[in-house]
């Protein structure tokens, strides 16, 4: 093989390895709107109404819009599927996906970020998700509580 078809091939594998890390990764949107800080969090069935929401009648999911309220997916499953996803935080309420405040401190919890099954290296990107989360409900509501991973702006 000469020399420009092996870094040609080697070119495409690299950047093979760059589109599945960028695929993985941190997602979740941080700007939508906030739930009232009392509404329960039922992380499951926020995932489900969460795909129903953006699943069409054929079956099509619009993985973009899933990702909004999630932090976590995995680069090596289906993003058209549940089991994609992790750390939800957002839920289905009057048909608008909402930032749901209870569901932001599961994800900062005992059985949340520490526990998911995700990349050490992905870990403080998504607690860093995680405290803009919480600024975001503090700037609506001064008695929510500091990131438990003290971003410094909340201290």
């Amino acid at each position: 093989m000469n020399d420009a078809l092996a870094n040609f091939k080697l070119a495409k594998l690299r950047q093979g390895f760059v589109d599945k890390a960028l695929a993985a990764a941190v997602i979740g949107s941080t700007d939508l709107p906030i739930a009232a800080r009392d509404l329960e969090w039922d992380g499951a069935g926020a995932r489900r109404r969460v795909f129903e929401l953006y699943t069409d009648e054929g079956g099509n999911v619009d993985t973009e819009a899933v990702s909004r309220a999630f932090l976590y997916r995995d680069a090596d499953a289906d993003p058209s599927t549940m089991g994609a996803y992790s750390l939800g935080f957002a839920d289905v309420v009057d048909g608008e996906l909402r930032i749901v405040p209870r569901g932001v401190a599961a994800t900062a919890g005992g059985r949340g970020v520490g526990a998911a099954d995700i990349p050490a290296d992905e870990v403080p990107r998504i607690e860093a998700r995680i405290c803009s989360l919480y600024g975001q409900i503090r700037d609506e509501d001064e008695t929510w509580p500091p990131c438990p991973f003290g971003d410094g702006e909340d201290d």
